[in-house]
């Protein structure tokens, strides 16, 4: 076989000059271009997709270039010379191995004939004419010719990824040259590189996260008793009141028995986790749990559990906190929580906060927890002064105080969200707030459902709000709570002004939202279902319609006043159970906003 380096190499160096774009540095870098083209006497090795000398490029290494012809470099493809589909090879080689052209060549060098492999004829492979191999396009070819769809490009018009490096594009779709070479750890996305970031760059000290150049970086896994949450790993202690091993909290063999030593053993930024059973104070400690700075508490583990995600709080596994012999339950601490536990039996008739006691502490999270069956002073369920509390998800129930049967709130702030709060009592002659008893202090109160709570000798059956103080409730249900003097649902006093929306307020006795006249009060009501009425816009008088009220059942039932009647630019995306606002085609849009038809109430009705 005879060579044809030199013949190529002049016949290509004379093509690229004709071009309108400069392909020199495509061809002779370490990259191959789009179609497999190297730089005379350099071969494409596509398991690299790199330009190496022909003779070099190993035995069955794939050669193709595409559609278009190829440079017919031998020792390829299993020793036999590169074709390119349609058009004809270069290699003058045994007839038909390779060539694309009628009965392949036998020995004939390059012509001008009609079958030849390198001409300017109509079916010539290195030609600038209508059916030109030798374009810019994916097809592997090179030229610029009329072939390329009748466009004229326009060099340089954009850029892709291609083969993880960035090219640019020319008007016509053409792919050109390197733009940019990623280098490294780099990925091509979006036709630029990207630098996929690393756990050090993203502060995470374990598990898988998103590298920002779509795909993933995993971090080490967390050696001894520590787990990973939320890219941390944080020490765990665990507690098990029949656990029988060392007690040192390590793991629930050798799980603590009591709370407080577990407490007392935590550092900030651990955890705690209680399995379901009961617990009570320490020897003669003052309280069942005095938690500490930076440390969550998580309840409800059957005792088995390796991550928190599998923790099943619906399975019967309560965890009980039960205060005894006149003592506090939980007494807070600043940056920590309580989830998936119960709060009970605490009985504090000389102070404040029963169930759970906040002082001048802030960041502060009750989620998914039971509060029932508390007493105190002030804040049977809930105490908080100049302190700051997220309660989510909670049942505040059955609990007593004098003001503040559930939660006592005094120049604090408190955001309330998925709850419910029933059957409180405000035992006080003067004040009142079976619910919440705000004292000059803000309260954000959403998706909530406050029914059977009372003011045995004063206002507010629901909410009693005080002073001037800033206070919104959303989307909330109130039913049958009572007040011996007023504002069964909610009493506003001095210059007490709340911002409500979207809720419910019916069968509350004797009224429903009373403001304190003289005083300043004036509670602004919108898109809200009142009994009695009440001005302001979208506000109607009409029985909601729920579905079993008696039973604590305030879904709204087919047809009820309440449906699509809301505004949905102050609703939130979803209810109190969940549920994502939906239309009722059944009933027509009364409402306004995005969506205009979220329900009134804390929860909305699904058809």
């Amino acid at each position: 076989m005879r060579a044809f380096g030199p013949i190529l190499a002049s016949t290509l160096s004379g093509l690229l000059a004709a071009c309108s774009v400069d392909y020199a540095g495509l061809l002779s870098g370490k990259k191959c271009d789009p179609s497999g083209a190297c730089a005379a006497d350099y071969a494409c090795d596509r398991s690299t997709w790199a330009c190496v000398p022909a003779n070099e490029l190993k035995p069955g290494t794939t050669g193709d270039g595409g559609v278009g012809a190829d440079l017919g470099m031998p020792n390829d493809s299993g020793d036999q010379p590169r074709d390119g589909g349609t058009g004809a090879d270069i290699a003058d080689d045994a007839a038909g191995a390779g060539d694309a052209d009628p009965g392949g060549d036998t020995g004939a060098t390059p012509d001008t004939e009609p079958d030849a492999s390198l001409d300017s004829g109509p079916d010539g492979s290195y030609d600038t004419g209508p059916d030109a191999s030798l374009d810019s396009g994916f097809d592997g070819s090179l030229d610029t010719g009329p072939d390329a769809g009748g466009c004229t490009p326009t060099p340089h018009a954009a850029s892709v990824c291609h083969n993880n490096d960035v090219y640019w594009v020319d008007s016509c779709g053409n792919i050109e040259e390197v733009k940019d070479d990623c280098a490294g750890s780099q990925v091509c996305l979006g036709a630029a590189c990207c630098t996929p970031a690393t756990c050090a760059g993203l502060g995470r000290e374990c598990g898988a996260w998103d590298d920002g150049c779509g795909g993933s970086v995993n971090c080490p896994a967390c050696g001894g008793s520590k787990l990973c949450r939320g890219g941390s790993c944080r020490a765990v202690i665990f507690v098990k009141s029949d656990a029988a091993g060392a007690g040192d909290g390590s793991s629930w063999t050798d799980a603590f028995t009591v709370v407080q030593d577990a407490l007392d053993a935590a550092a900030d930024g651990s955890e705690v986790w209680i399995a379901g059973g009961q617990y009570t104070r320490k020897g003669n400690s003052a309280e069942v749990a005095r938690l500490k700075q930076g440390v969550n508490v998580y309840g409800g583990f059957a005792g088995t559990e390796t991550r928190l995600e599998d923790r099943d709080l619906g399975a019967g596994n309560e965890t009980r906190l039960v205060g005894q012999n006149g003592v506090r339950v939980v007494v807070g601490a600043g940056n920590s929580s309580l989830d998936g536990i119960t709060i009970t039996g605490g009985l504090f008739t000389g102070g404040d906060g029963g169930g759970v006691y906040l002082s001048n502490i802030s960041q502060v999270k009750i989620a998914n927890c039971i509060i029932t069956g508390n007493s105190a002073h002030w804040g049977g369920g809930i105490y908080l002064f100049q302190s700051e509390a997220d309660v989510a998800d909670t049942v505040i129930s059955a609990n007593a105080a004098v003001d503040g049967g559930g939660i006592f709130n005094q120049n604090s702030v408190v955001r309330l969200t998925g709850s419910t709060v029933s059957g409180n009592v405000s035992q006080g002659a003067i004040g009142g707030g079976g619910g919440i008893f705000n004292d000059n202090a803000a309260s954000t109160v959403t998706n909530c459902v406050f029914h059977g709570n009372s003011a045995q000798g004063a206002f507010a059956g629901g909410i009693y709000n005080n002073y001037t103080s800033t206070h919104t409730v959303t989307n909330c249900t109130f039913y049958g709570n009572s007040a011996k003097l007023g504002g069964a649902a909610i009493f506003n006093n001095i210059n007490a002004s709340p911002e409500i929306v979207n809720s419910i307020f019916w069968n509350d006795s004797p009224d429903e939202v009373y403001d304190y006249p003289g005083y300043g009060s004036n509670a602004r009501v919108r898109y809200s279902d009142i009994r009695g009425g009440r001005n302001g816009d979208g506000n109607i008088n009409a029985d909601p319609a729920f579905v079993n009220a008696g039973n604590g059942n305030f879904q709204l039932a087919p047809g009820s006043p309440c449906i699509d009647a809301a505004d949905g630019d102050a609703a939130p995306p979803k209810d109190k159970d969940g549920a994502v606002r939906t239309d009722d085609p059944a009933i027509g849009d009364t409402g306004k906003g995005a969506p205009p038809y979220a329900d009134i109430g804390a929860l909305e009705r699904v058809p």
